[in-house]
């Protein structure tokens, strides 16, 4: 039953988000070519850096709601939270708005190009917590249609854009806001999470208490994306080209880890309702779908010299290597994503969130010292090698560690 159920919900999730994250990285190859390492270098450093803010202002709200909903599908406390993260979501579509405002009036006016990007920043992260629900629901295809639905719009109306000749930063900010526009109207017609919205005022103790419980997901979320300013670092040290060409790499292994991100998500509401007896029944299809993982690294690996290169030419084959390198390192980054979503599941949140962190200053400390003696190249395998590190910590944590899973 629980098997079944899982197997159902992760074929929407991975289907949905396996063909999301393909138009995804269709876009950004496309901005990239039309871009330039260079330029492209801000393009994704600043996506880099508007996921890390996502994460850090989201306050664990996203994770905790799966989790809560799974165990009670109505409280005070679900109805809190999603009040915070309304919150929380206007006011970082207002702080990216007085960011980039400041930047392009200090440092470049290019930069005001980005301003329509901020609907993107604030409201994406406004759709992805209450489709959280949904998925712990049991309705992940509603997931899955808005995601195609955000990434084609944003595809399409970049495209266009270009066609009319717009500015590849206007084209870029433009595009990615209007898929969340079309995604916010989506989310008013499938009414997720409409049944906790309260109009009445909640009070401050139950606000207290409701960030107290996000608190060790907030750790593990704002740790785990404070990888994506690897290619903010790798800029700073070794300048535009080389960040243009590594941001080719941090944003073209998103489709990779599809799979394993979407088994981690229907995973955990899982765990929650069956405890470790369901978890032992998934073992093996678990099992089979990691081992599967390996393959499908390998073959992106050998294939990656004649795609990238018919697909962004010469310019961006310097970036061949280091992708080879980080893809064949995201096993590691599967295992690891899996093995969050059960301990998290077993009320061992607080230690994912120090392992998240530690994983993570590693992995950007090794990046940083990689680009500075070896480039790009060192880069990859300074990121590589914090998955590595990851996956090592979580297995002695899931292993050896305390075994608290509940129904």
């Amino acid at each position: 039953m629980a098997k079944g159920l899982v197997g159902r919900q992760f074929a929407w999730a991975s289907s949905g988000r396996i063909a999301a994250a393909m138009i995804q990285a269709a876009t950004y190859l496309l901005i990239a070519r039309d871009a330039g390492p260079a330029l492209f270098s801000i393009i994704a450093a600043t996506a880099g850096a508007v996921l890390v803010a996502q994460a850090v202002s989201d306050l664990g709200v996203s994770t905790y709601l799966i989790r809560e909903r799974a165990r009670e599908y109505k409280s005070v406390h679900l109805t809190a939270a999603l009040r915070v993260n309304s919150y929380t979501s206007w006011a970082l579509t207002f702080l990216a708005l007085a960011v980039f405002l400041a930047t392009g009036w200090i440092y470049d006016s290019t930069y005001f190009s980005l301003i329509p990007i901020c609907l993107w920043v604030g409201g994406d992260r406004l759709i992805e917590t209450r489709l959280g629900l949904e998925l712990a629901d049991g309705r992940a295809h509603v997931v899955a249609v808005s995601l195609l639905l955000r990434r084609s719009v944003a595809l399409a109306v970049y495209i266009i854009l270009i066609s009319i000749g717009e500015s590849v930063l206007l084209s870029f900010a433009v595009s990615f806001s209007a898929g969340t526009l079309v995604g916010l109207g989506h989310l008013l017609r499938s009414g997720a999470g409409a049944g906790l919205v309260a109009r009445e005022p909640i009070s401050g103790a139950v606000l207290a208490s409701v960030l107290r419980r996000c608190r060790p997901f907030w750790f593990n979320t704002a740790a785990s994306q404070l990888r994506n300013l690897d290619t903010l670092i790798v800029t700073g040290i070794g300048g535009n080209a080389v960040g243009g060409l590594y941001g080719v790499v941090a944003r073209s292994i998103g489709p990779f880890r599809i799979l394993a991100t979407s088994l981690a998500a229907v995973l955990l509401p899982a765990a929650v309702r069956t405890g470790r007896a369901g978890v032992e029944t998934i073992r093996r299809p678990v099992s089979l779908l990691l081992g599967s993982l390996v393959l499908l690294y390998g073959i992106a690996v050998l294939l990656m010299p004649p795609v990238v290169l018919a697909l962004l030419g010469e310019q961006y084959v310097p970036a061949i290597v280091p992708l080879q390198i980080v893809v064949a390192g995201l096993i590691f980054a599967a295992t690891a994503s899996v093995l969050t979503s059960l301990l998290q599941a077993g009320n061992r949140e607080w230690i994912v969130g120090y392992i998240a962190a530690s994983a993570s200053v590693l992995s950007l400390g090794l990046c940083a010292i990689g680009v500075y003696y070896h480039g790009i190249v060192g880069a990859a395998i300074g990121v590589s090698l914090g998955f590595v590190l990851q996956c090592a910590m979580l297995l002695a944590a899931f292993f050896f560690g305390e075994k608290d899973f509940h129904q």
